[in-house]
This record gives C-alpha cells, structure tokens and sequence, in this order.
C-alpha cells in the first residue's frame, strides 16, 4: 500500500495512524536513510558531518506551539502529501503493549542489519526500525546499535527540548533532549484525518 508514492504499513492501530515503511532517505527497510537535525529539513547521509545541517532553520517563535511548525517538518517536506513527522503521542501509540510487542533483531531477514521489529497485536503486521545511531561531532555514533527517530514534539517547560525514539536491544523509549543539532532519522507518518 502506498501514500503519495511512499509504501506504509497499517498496525491496525486506534488513531487510524499509518507508518512509512522506510525512513525518509532510505529505499528500503534496512536502509538507514537521511540524518537531520531536530526542524531540519535537509539531511546527510552518514559520511557527512554535523555541521552540515540546517539546524539553525528552526523556528522558535513557537511560544506555547508543542510541535514543529510544518515548514520544519522534514517528512512533509520530502514525502508530500499527508505525511508528516510523528508526535510524541503517535510514537507512544506504537510503543503502547496493547497494541503491539516488539523485539530487537541482530540479522532482520538475512541482510546483517540489526534494529527493532514491532508487531500489530491488532492485525500481526509488521514494522522494522534500524539502528542507524545518530551523528554528533562529525561522527557516526552506535550504528547497529541504536534507533534514533525524530518526533515532531517540542518541550518547552525547562529548557527548548525535542523529543525522539530511542531503541537499542533492551528497550523501546521515548526521550527529550536538548542537543536539537545531532543528527537522527525521521520515519514519517499519515492519518487520513490529518490537516496541515
């Protein structure tokens, strides 16, 4: 199934959100895809460093705003469409064990990526997530390790925070982070619902 050329895939889940198959970038599940930084919308690739990014696009005039205004949506910007980056809350949905489980996978399908596989307890459909680290100072940091997905959700109650999908081989978890300049992937979103 396709949105806007993009394949996705249905958990089944309440919010009737769809996810992209692939992170944005990427041409296929264990691909790992682009790097941005947190309201960038050009990303690297992982031979290329931090400083690369357009981490200084981000609009902070967002005062009580709890999500990244749309023209810092890097999912919207290259999918099209309805998609867009994921909220706290969706990625929370995904994370929720009534609506799925979820293991860590060292050798997802035969192709030496390893990553997080979640499984629809709704419909037993399936959603990989690959652990392609983050790039911070130049550097490509616990690729094979880690999953680092952007969310669209901003934290304003101490200091300007994003927050993002943390997975490695114990856990899936969802965290806030000041350091909006290191580089994650950004796997994208749709509900028919949805209006920019």
């Amino acid at each position: 199934m396709k949105h806007n050329g993009f394949e996705y895939v249905d958990l089944g889940l309440p919010s009737g959100t769809k996810w992209a198959k692939c992170n944005v970038g990427a041409n296929s599940e264990t691909d790992y895809g682009l790097y941005f930084a947190c309201g960038g919308i050009v990303g690297v690739d992982s031979l290329c460093c931090d400083n690369d990014f357009d981490s200084n696009k981000i609009r902070y005039d967002v005062g009580e705003k709890t999500t990244l205004y749309i023209d810092n949506d890097a999912a919207n910007i290259h999918m099209g469409g309805k998609w867009h980056m994921p909220t706290k809350e969706q990625f929370e949905e995904l994370l929720d064990k009534n609506n799925t489980t979820s293991i860590w996978l060292h050798d997802y399908c035969n192709s030496g990526v390893s990553g997080r596989l979640f499984r629809s307890r709704i419909n037993n459909e399936t959603l990989f997530i690959p652990a392609n680290g983050f790039i911070n100072n130049h550097a490509l940091y616990r690729k094979d390790v880690n999953c680092s997905i952007w969310t669209s959700s901003l934290d304003f109650s101490t200091v300007y925070s994003c927050i993002c999908l943390f997975c490695d081989s114990d856990n899936a978890s969802i965290s806030q982070i000041s350091a909006y300049y290191i580089g994650m992937g950004i796997r994208g979103v749709f509900n028919t619902f949805w209006i920019k």
